[in-house]
């Protein structure tokens, strides 16, 4: 990801460009010595973390970077436990597009959960992709990826051992209410008042 965003950034006007810098570190103990307004944890890393202590790790390790009022802004979807235990082990089709540089190959994203611990709350799921060319197959890929769920009152739980509180949350990125009908849980965090 890190190499798509250089990739990405040397496209980019010098102006704009110039104003990034770039660090890699464990969410978990990062320190950069720096405050800011914004601090955003986008496109659901928290649902890397496995463990309550790391999850905490994370979330403090984000709150360091906090300026006086700033905010933490961060995304996790919402779980379907009427999926949890559905499943297992059986190939569904998710997606499917046709390729930007030739029409005639045709992509396909399949999902098979792997695994569910509904204990630890994660699961574990494998992604196929599959391109054909004139209805057959020319390439197959998998990826394999473990990923943490979370109830609103587990985060809630770790908001507080955090030192942290919502300052809004919503259950799509359309600012939609977080409720039974939602499919995300966003948060914008601020640190608690004493």
């Amino acid at each position: 990801m890190i190499g798509i965003l250089k990739e990405s950034l040397a496209r980019e006007n010098p102006e704009v460009s110039s104003k990034v810098t770039l660090h890699s570190g464990d969410m978990r103990d990062f320190r950069l010595g720096r405050k800011f307004p914004l601090v955003t944890i986008p496109f659901r890393p928290m649902q890397q973390m496995y463990t309550v202590e790391d999850q905490l790790a994370a979330l403090k390790s984000a709150a360091a970077h906090l300026a006086d009022g700033g905010t933490l802004a961060f995304d996790v979807f919402f779980p379907r436990f009427d999926r949890v235990p559905l499943g297992t082990g059986e190939e569904r089709l998710e997606a499917e597009w046709v390729s930007h540089t030739d029409a005639g190959i045709l992509y396909r994203r399949f999902v098979r959960k792997e695994a569910d611990d509904k204990v630890d709350q994660n699961y574990t799921v494998t992604f196929i992709f599959r391109s054909y060319r004139n209805g057959e197959a020319i390439l197959e890929e998998t990826d394999t990826l473990k990923m943490s769920y979370y109830t609103y009152p587990h985060l809630r739980a770790l908001f507080l051992l955090a030192g942290l509180e919502p300052a809004a949350e919503y259950g799509s990125f359309a600012k939609s209410p977080l409720d039974n009908t939602a499919e995300e849980m966003i948060f914008l965090l601020r640190p608690a008042r004493s």
